[in-house]
């Protein structure tokens, strides 16, 4: 088993090897000429050097600083939207750029059921094209595993959850909390905040028991979110 694998086991050390990730492997505090892999952010930044704040939409994100085609123009002061169907490329950018909107979903119209061929969490050949997966099989995907993800289930999932909170008159952190602590797979639950004002919502979970009910509605949209790393 690979180191890695041992820091993925819980959501703490999980955690702590995304900074790693981020700032120690990839050396996210140092500024680079360029990010992307051919260049093509030096092009988009030289051809916006007047424009000192935008913003950027970057479907298959994939990545916060390694081979990025957004990182100069976040760095210059712009801010946008980045979509990536792997998880842990979202919670890097949650981490990366915190104030950009990060979605974990697809893009498809029709709202259909897609297949997922997924390689690693860090990898950039993860991807919903068979053709593209068949040609990278060998060097890439000789242990690839299918998963299915429908492309806007996280965002209607979410909004479900904030609407079954506001029905019951709790702040989301509140009921997340609680929900969390009333599972017998939840070994513990972690929190970190920025303001010690953050804490209020989520000790409140402390003494909150809901009912069964409510239980299993948020057991729909939590499995409703299909993400790789389970």
């Amino acid at each position: 088993m690979s180191l890695r694998k041992y820091f993925f086991k819980t959501s703490f050390t999980y955690k702590i090897y995304l900074y790693y990730h981020l700032y120690l492997r990839h050396k996210g505090f140092f500024k680079k000429e360029r990010y992307s892999q051919f260049g093509e952010d030096q092009f988009i930044s030289e051809f916006f050097k007047e424009k000192q704040k935008g913003t950027y939409l970057d479907v298959g994100c994939f990545h916060p600083f390694w081979w990025s085609n957004t990182c100069l123009l976040h760095q210059k002061g712009w801010e946008g939207i980045n979509i990536d169907i792997n998880s842990t490329a979202i919670d890097l950018f949650n981490i990366a750029r915190p104030k950009d909107i990060n979605l974990c979903t697809t893009i498809d119209e029709n709202k259909s059921e897609l297949k997922f061929f997924f390689d690693h969490a860090f990898s950039p050949c993860n991807t919903l094209d068979k053709s593209f997966k068949d040609y990278f099989k060998k060097a890439y995907f000789d242990r690839f595993k299918e998963e299915c993800f429908v492309n806007d289930q996280t965002i209607a999932s979410t909004k479900r959850f904030c609407e079954i909170a506001k029905e019951l008159d709790l702040d989301v952190a509140t009921l997340a909390t609680a929900w969390s602590k009333q599972h017998d797979f939840v070994a513990a639950t972690i929190v970190g905040v920025s303001a010690a004002a953050q804490m209020e919502p989520i000790l409140k979970a402390a003494g909150l028991q809901l009912d069964e009910k409510t239980l299993n509605a948020i057991d729909v949209v939590s499995n409703d979110i299909r993400y790789p790393m389970g």
